[in-house]
């Protein structure tokens, strides 16, 4: 079958496999147990089309996949007794048929024909291989890799094949950026090899020792070669250079709109309505416990990111980011990088590794996943990644051969890298053991040195873990290594699975957001606002990365984590999900940074008010408490009212308070006391901090009572006499330690037994009508407790007696300097009342002048408005001596 255009994962149809036929002769076409001449006759008949063999499998003698004239000229060279000049691979004429027969067959073509070249040399010939199952891999036609135990070794190795060592397995860098790892195991190294030097004749046997019954078919007799170089190790140190691809399923945004802020990236927000992952809260989190981030840590002190990934958009010159693209840290310099493919450090260029069909479909991948994972948010540019500014990246250029993201791998490891991200895969199903060596090994000894490796679930939407699926026995690779967090993806909220699946994958995370800008995007016009700028990140390439971000903000604040901690880590703080193909649920930053380091509650030092088995008014009492938080950032700016104190009593919460304040030079928080309900209760006091952490404290016997209101009428006069006609001024103090100051003035009420309601406030100004009143004064606090206070005043008729009345200024105001007071009388015998027969009066300077109208300065003493006011009296004296009065209150020169 022809491999065209290999998806993201290599995966073919699934076919019958082909039983064992050990009893079948090789040149026997007419299934009668021997080799004779009219086998060639049988041969030549189905050729010339007048019939058809017997046995059309015994019947290819050079395993070319056809039967033909060269099979007849076969059958007679070998009953001459001369030898066939059939492949080594094939079994010998007249023999028996081995379990494992192998075939070429042109019809099984790679996805490509050729892979990059290395250091400015010729493209590699790619080829393909397919299994019994009908499962076929791709890898290079003319290479091995092959890990010698010493020199003498290797060198034996090469004289064998008439090698030449391409890559030793070590990284190429310089003392300045290389911190070695030390690695316990000695790598693969990346041979070229001459394929007509291979041992084909042990190939079947190696096959068939590994398990292997059936038809083998290769794409080309050096694809038999080369894998057979391999099959012959029984020690496994020699694997064929499997060739790989990317897992993404990129499309282009189709739409714009304005620019986006990180809470427009709904997979970064916390609560109902978004996936609920909580990555700008995880940042916080950090913050809060002072992590620093990498705009001031010292050199590898924050977290490193690798993205071991191709399609950098660095320029391949000076590894600036090339566009001015913002979201590198730092912005205005080269990040880290390192291009193993030709060992030297400008990763940038486009992609030339096969993505969905195509590699043009994903030109940008590596930078795609940079931006999940790394670019900086908050710089009003691109997208967020979730590590946010808590990472460094280095970005690390593979190619399509498997061996250079091993030595991808080790290169990260030189540069320290913590968390190593790969949106990268290969399918090897039975042909793993001569696939796995030296990707495996690599992946084994990073976790061994504490790295952490994360790596994408794939794209075909199987059971990777189901035995006898395609997925099922599909092995895929890295994803599947022990030390390997195996990332699937979800879509949608509530969220679906929308990737592989199975016991192999390790975590969930979702895919298909805008990542950061990317050059094929950002050419579209001048600016980099629009949604249009940004890469739209699918498949598992995206969800990889966004889970290596998560990892390194919980390796921020645990720099020893392992991976196994890791997956831990993230199955047990992960979200849950309804989707049961999501069997480890989907990841949540907020909760793996709590549970990383877990927050410390919030300390109660002190309890200051209440007091156990003492007495407070049920309301506007004023508790303190005293309260320190151990977490290091929690002064910052961000966090200021984010603790939250309350008071508790019977169930009812009495006061809650959010404002720091100090006494004593501690700090705590101040919380008046609303509608306490009556009685002696507990008191619990709770203090949360901005994550939820809290200490409690308990006061016992706390009494809350409601005193009555106390009430004292100042004006008038018990026993005053007054006429009808003339305006009484009616003022009481009234206060009461649970109600607010003033007291409200709808809970007091003037009231005569003559003339019913006369208002409301502790000051009200009204007429009384002839008689003896009983006056009385109702305050009513929010219990329902009243207090009342009554004088009795003598109220005779006014007929005869002079109105006066002050038209300005208003009651209570607060004139400006000079003030005009004016006023007017009359009376019922003299008429209209002026000059001399009115008087001016202050309580404070005393008599003002006369006359329907004065301006005066009045004295400036009160430097706070309310504290006190002038009582300005307007009086009229009429012909017969009767004098009337009529009083305002004016505020003056006090601070509004």
């Amino acid at each position: 079958m022809a491999l065209a255009g290999l998806t993201l994962l290599v995966a073919f149809a699934a076919r019958t496999p082909v039983a064992s036929s050990s009893a079948l002769v090789q040149g026997d076409a007419d299934c009668s147990g021997g080799v004779a001449p009219a086998d060639a006759s049988g041969i030549l008949g189905q050729v010339a089309g007048l019939g058809d063999v017997g046995c059309a499998e015994s019947a290819d003698t050079n395993c070319d996949a056809n039967v033909d004239i060269r099979d007849a000229l076969n059958v007679l060279l070998s009953t001459a007794g001369i030898t066939a000049n059939t492949p080594a691979f094939c079994d010998d004429i007249g023999g028996a048929l081995s379990d494992v027969r192998i075939k070429v067959d042109p019809a099984i073509t790679p996805g490509e024909d050729t892979t990059d070249s290395l250091d400015g040399g010729p493209p590699s010939p790619v080829v393909a291989a397919q299994d019994p199952d009908g499962h076929a891999v791709q890898y290079v036609g003319n290479e091995i890799l092959y890990k010698p135990d010493n020199d003498a070794d290797l060198q034996a190795f090469l004289a064998k094949y008439d090698g030449t060592v391409l890559r030793d397995g070590t990284t190429v860098l310089s003392a300045g950026d290389a911190a070695p790892s030390g690695s316990a195991n000695k790598p693969y190294q990346l041979i070229k090899i001459d394929p007509s030097a291979a041992p084909l004749g042990d190939l079947a046997g190696g096959l068939d020792g590994a398990g292997f019954a059936g038809d083998v078919a290769f794409s080309s007799e050096d694809a038999a070669s080369v894998m057979a170089i391999a099959v012959a190790d029984p020690d496994g140190k020699t694997q064929v250079s499997a060739i790989g691809q990317i897992d993404d399923l990129s499309e282009n945004p189709t739409s714009t709109g304005g620019h986006l802020t990180e809470e427009d990236f709904g997979f970064l927000t916390s609560g109902p309505g978004t996936l609920d992952i909580g990555v700008l809260r995880a940042w916080s989190y950090l913050r809060y416990q002072e992590v620093i981030d990498a705009a001031h840590a010292i050199p590898f002190a924050a977290v490193r990111v690798a993205v071991i990934d191709t399609g950098f958009a660095l320029d391949e010159s000076t590894g600036l980011p090339t566009g001015g693209n913002m979201d590198f840290f730092p912005s205005d310099s080269r990040p880290a990088q390192y291009d193993v493919v030709q060992e030297d450090y400008t990763a940038g260029g486009i992609n030339h590794v096969d993505c969905h069909d195509a590699k043009d479909s994903c030109s940008w991948h590596g930078t795609m996943a940079f931006g999940a994972c790394c670019a900086i948010p908050y710089n009003q540019y691109g997208g967020a990644g979730t590590g946010g500014n808590y990472v460094v990246p280095i970005l690390i250029r593979v190619g399509d051969r498997v061996s250079s993201w091993a030595d991808g791998i080790r290169a990260a490891e030189s540069l320290e890298a913590d968390v190593m991200s790969m949106s990268l895969s290969y399918s090897c199903w039975s042909w793993c053991g001569w696939f796995d060596g030296d990707i495996g090994d690599a992946v084994d000894d990073a976790g061994h040195h504490g790295r952490i490796v994360v790596a994408a679930a794939g794209n075909t939407r199987q059971d990777t873990g189901q035995p006898g699926d395609i997925g099922g026995d599909e092995h895929l690779r890295p994803c599947e290594f022990v030390k390997a967090i195996c990332v699937g993806a979800t879509l949608g909220i509530p969220p679906a699975n929308s990737r592989n699946f199975g016991s192999p994958v390790d975590i969930w995370a979702p895919e298909g957001f805008f990542t950061t800008v990317i050059p094929n995007r950002a050419a579209r016009d001048a600016n980099d606002l629009d949604t249009d700028e940004l890469g739209f990140f699918e498949a598992t390439s995206s969800a990889t990365p966004f889970v290596a971000g998560v990892v390194a903000l919980a390796k921020s604040l645990s720099p020893t984590l392992t991976y196994s901690q890791a997956i831990s880590l993230l199955q047990f703080t992960a979200n849950g999900s309804s989707d049961p193909k999501i069997a480890h649920g989907y990841v949540n930053a907020l909760n793996a940074v709590l549970t990383t380091r877990p927050n410390q509650p919030p300390e109660i030092q002190n309890v200051r008010v209440p007091r156990s088995k003492e007495t407070y008014g049920y309301n506007g009492a004023d508790f303190r408490v005293d309260v320190i938080d151990p977490e290091p950032g929690n002064l910052l700016p961000e966090f200021a009212g984010a603790t939250l104190v309350s008071f508790v009593a019977n169930g009812q919460t009495i006061c809650v308070s959010n404002i720091l304040t100090y006494r004593d030079q501690l700090p705590g928080y101040d919380c008046p006391v609303v509608n306490a309900p009556i009685g002696v209760f507990n008191v619990q006091v709770t203090v949360t901090d901005p994550f939820g952490a809290q200490d409690t404290a308990t006061i016992p016997e706390v009494h809350f009572v409601n005193t009555a209101p106390i009430v004292d009428i100042i004006t008038p006069t018990d026993g005053g006499t007054f006429y009808s006609t003339q305006t009484i001024d009616f003022s009481a103090y009234v206060f009461d330690a649970e109600e607010v100051y003033p007291f409200p003035d709808s809970m007091v009420v003037w009231s005569s037994d003559i003339d019913g309601d006369l208002g409301n406030g502790s000051a009200i100004h009204t007429t009384l009508s002839q008689g003896t009143h009983t006056v009385t004064i109702t305050a009513t606090d929010g219990k329902g407790v009243q207090t009342q206070e009554s004088i009795t005043l003598h109220i005779q008729s006014g007929a005869g007696l002079p109105i006066v009345n002050i038209t300005a200024p208003d009651d209570g105001s607060n004139p400006p300097e000079p003030v005009t007071l004016t006023g007017a009388a009359s009376d019922p015998e003299d008429g209209p009342l002026t000059g001399t027969s009115l008087a001016w009066y202050s309580d404070f300077d005393g008599f003002l002048g006369n006359g329907e109208s004065i301006t005066v300065t009045l004295s400036s003493t009160f430097p706070v408005c309310g504290s006190r006011s002038h009582l300005i009296t307007l009086r009229a004296t009429d012909s017969d001596n009767h004098q009337i009065e009529d009083q305002i209150h004016v505020s003056n020169s006090c601070i509004p």
